[in-house]
Formats: C-alpha cells, structure tokens, sequence
C-alpha cells in the first residue's frame, strides 16, 4: 500500500506580494517615526533641501546658454534635474550599506538574522523611506519652483519614470556591493565615496561634460549615470519620448541587468564571510 507524500502548497504570487507590501510598510512606518521624533530636524530637512535647489535656480541664472547646447534655454531646469538625480544616485550608492552599518552598530541585526525572510530582502525593504522621503521632498521644492519662481517643465511621465527606475536599480546593486563590504570590512565605505565623487564630476548634473577634456568626456561616456541623467532630463525638459531616447535606455539597461546581479552575489559573499569569521554581530 503506498502512501502518498503531502507537501505544503506553494507561495502564491498574491501572497507573497501581500507578505511584501506589508514588511515594506513596517519599514516605511520605522524610518518615519525615526525621523519625525527629531522634530527640529525634520523640519529643518525640508527647509535645507528647499534653500538648494532655490540656490542652484539663482546660480543658473550666469550660466551660459550657449555651452548647455540643446538645453541652452532652461539652464535653471538643467542644473536642478542634475542636482535631484545626484541626490537620489547618493540614496542609492550609501542606503544599504548604511542600514547594515546601523544594525550591526544597534546590536540588531541578529534579529534580522532570524527571520524567514532573507538578508538581502530586509536590508531592500530597509531602503525604501530613505528613497520615499527624498521623493516627498522633490515634488515640495518642484512645485515652489514651477508656482514661485516660474521654472519650465515639459514632462514625459513614462520616460522619466522608466529611466528613474533604472537608474535606482542599477545603482542599488552598487549599493549592494558597498553593503557587503560593510559586513566584513566593518569601516567606511570606500566604493560609494568614490563613485560619488567620480559621478559628480564626470556625468553632467552641474556643467555640460563638453567642456571637460575629450579624455574625461569618453570616461563620463562608459558612465551608466551620464546616460541616465540625459534620459531623465530628455524626459523631465524636453517631453521626450522613450523611443527617441532608446541609446541612452539600452545603455543603463544593460548595466542594470548586468550589475544588480553581481550586487546581489557581492552581498551574499560579504554576508558568508563575515558568518564563517563570527563577526556579524560586531562593529
């Protein structure tokens, strides 16, 4: 007589979106307390972020139009864009290696560590207000500068949201990378700092890279952010559709396919290592 094995019935899709949603939530609802209990602060953040982006506005207004080429006549638009990308490129590049360094410094993460879900899924989820909250206080500052100061916006909603997705994503699996350094290193974080610095230079958010050497400017070309920074203006300036920006989509879409999941590995290996050496719980 045989018997019949019973396994448990496989996740379904729905659930597991649901599961997602709401540990995205508890972590939403944890970064928002966090940073709402410092009130001053908060604020404060708002205010910080405001005064920038009304600073680079007023900057713009000695550039040049002729050396901004194609967006000679919105250069307060040019150098605004490239600031709010550089911002989230940042979010990106420090998050997760930042909110491992928090956990392992709270003595946490051992909490983390017993849960069903996987490291690399929680430490994700831990992100999302430090990109949320960003995202709050850009459209705050754009709607003062369309309202106050009258800055022009011709908006492709599909394009600059595909092209801010990806860029999120590629630049998440560097964060990945720089989150397993963390664990094993246990000091700073020397890949963020450098990409930052090269990113700032290189990719445009400030000044149009034609007036770098032609050296630097084949550098800012080999950049998944210099292409992704011009479909995001494209989209934000210029209503640019996503077929007369497919170069600059296939360019960041492949660094994406082809980062993240080296981010992923780099993690994981970071993770193992530092649970072989015991020293997950230190900092």
């Amino acid at each position: 007589m045989s018997t019949a094995v019973s396994f448990p019935p496989r996740q379904s899709a729905r659930s597991w979106l649901r599961g997602l949603a709401f540990q995205a939530r508890i972590f939403v609802k944890r970064g928002f307390i966090h940073n709402s209990s410092y009130r001053l602060n908060f604020s404060l953040s708002i205010v910080n972020i405001l005064i920038g982006l009304v600073s680079y506005y007023f900057l713009s207004k000695i550039a040049r139009a002729d050396k901004l080429g194609e967006f000679g006549q919105n250069p307060a638009g040019f150098i605004i864009v490239g600031t709010t990308f550089t911002t989230f490129v940042s979010v990106a590049l420090a998050s997760y290696a930042g909110s491992i360094r928090s956990e392992m410094f709270l003595g946490t993460i051992e909490h983390w560590l017993l849960s069903a879900s996987s490291l690399t899924r929680l430490v994700t989820l831990s992100t999302v207000w430090e990109f949320l909250w960003p995202m709050i206080t850009t459209v705050i500052t754009f709607t003062v500068l369309v309202a106050v100061l009258g800055v022009h916006f011709n908006v492709d909603w599909w394009t600059t949201v595909v092209f801010f997705l990806l860029t999120v994503v590629t630049m998440s699996g560097f964060g990945l990378i720089s989150a397993g350094i963390i664990m094993v290193s246990k000091i700073g974080d020397p890949l963020s700092a450098a990409w930052g610095a090269v990113n700032s230079l290189l990719i445009g958010s400030l000044f149009p890279i034609t007036v770098l050497p032609g050296w630097m400017q084949a550098i800012s070309h080999a950049l998944p952010n210099f292409h992704a920074l011009n479909g995001i203006r494209a989209g934000l300036l210029q209503h640019a559709s996503l077929a007369s920006e497919a170069h600059e989509l296939l360019v960041v879409l492949a660094f994406c396919v082809a980062v993240v999941p080296l981010g992923i590995l780099c993690f994981r290996a970071g993770f193992e290592r530092a649970r072989a050496q015991g020293t997950l719980a230190q900092f």
